[in-house]
């Protein structure tokens, strides 16, 4: 939409269909309910990432990651498929596809970790609950790799809602049940001199001012060691698409052993106003609590 141009509308890209592909039997059996042994569908297709039913979030300044979908018709399956479009200049838009997800996923969540990777839940293999995905996968966007994590006990299908919580952990809750869970991602743990797996030590942010001026410096008290300092925006999710999902690396600056100076963006275009999830991390990646901010 071209705001200079009386606010014409142009196609400036698309992502494309799948138009053959190939045949299989998938089978799924719902743990909650009578073994569905039975039970099986022929996809005719695996699908583009396209359509209402695929999850969307934005990482950095002007990239967003597309996951699942489902193109319409009944012949087509999910879509397992992940694009990037990089729309830094708005009217040529660079869509890449990247390595797929594990699962194929309509109607999936996506939700942005302090990290910086995806963590991708629920949906379905097709239209019937039946074959809902129970595995949930963490993608990271760097390397375009995926990787399993345990179940879940309950399907999350159409109107299910998952947010990342200021500790780390991850609420996934409604769809079709009226219940919640909790998901621990596994940099919340680490293992110890003998082997077992223990809760891992965390960074610290000790103070920090909940309003903060764009184009201003402004110092934190921290504790631990810093590696990075990650931005995300505060949950407000459904249907699939987290509406208000932005993710930024900050740049810093070490003052002491616990202190240190971050500098926002003085461009609005660049990070809206509105409240965020402030982290910082260990070199390993590992997150401290988040502290809720709001930007100006």
């Amino acid at each position: 939409m071209d705001k200079e141009d009386d606010y014409r509308v142009s196609i400036t890209g698309e992502i494309p269909l799948v138009e053959g592909g190939i045949s299989k039997i998938f089978k799924h059996s719902n743990p909650n309910y009578r073994e569905l042994a039975s039970s099986q569908l022929q996809l005719l297709t695996i699908g583009s990432a396209v359509g209402h039913k695929n999850s969307v979030v934005m990482i950095e300044k002007d990239k967003l990651l597309i996951f699942g979908g489902k193109q319409r018709e009944e012949g087509y399956s999910a879509s397992n498929h992940v694009y990037l479009i990089d729309f830094e200049n708005s009217f040529k838009p660079k869509l890449t596809q990247l390595k797929s997800m594990l699962y194929p996923r309509a109607d999936g969540n996506a939700t942005t970790l302090p990290d910086g990777n995806i963590f991708i839940n629920g949906g379905t293999a097709h239209t019937d609950k039946d074959f809902s995905i129970f595995t949930p996968e963490i993608y990271n966007p760097n390397t375009q790799m995926s990787y399993p994590l345990d179940k879940g006990y309950f399907r999350r299908n159409y109107h299910a809602t998952t947010l990342l919580l200021p500790d780390g952990r991850i609420l996934v809750t409604g769809g079709d049940v009226w219940n919640s869970e909790i998901f621990y991602p596994p940099y919340l743990f680490e293992r110890d001199i003998n082997d077992k797996t223990v809760l891992a030590k965390r960074p610290k942010i000790n103070e920090i001012n909940k309003t903060l001026n764009r184009g201003e410096k402004f110092n934190i008290s921290v504790s631990g060691d810093i590696s990075r300092v990650t931005l995300i925006s505060t949950g407000s999710k459904t249907h699939a698409e987290g509406s208000e999902s932005k993710f930024r690396n900050l740049e810093y600056e070490k003052i002491s052993d616990n202190e240190i100076q971050v500098s926002l963006n003085n461009n609005p275009n660049d990070l809206q106003n509105g409240t965020y999830q402030i982290f910082v991390l260990d070199s390993k990646d590992v997150p401290s609590h988040g502290k809720i901010v709001f930007i100006n």
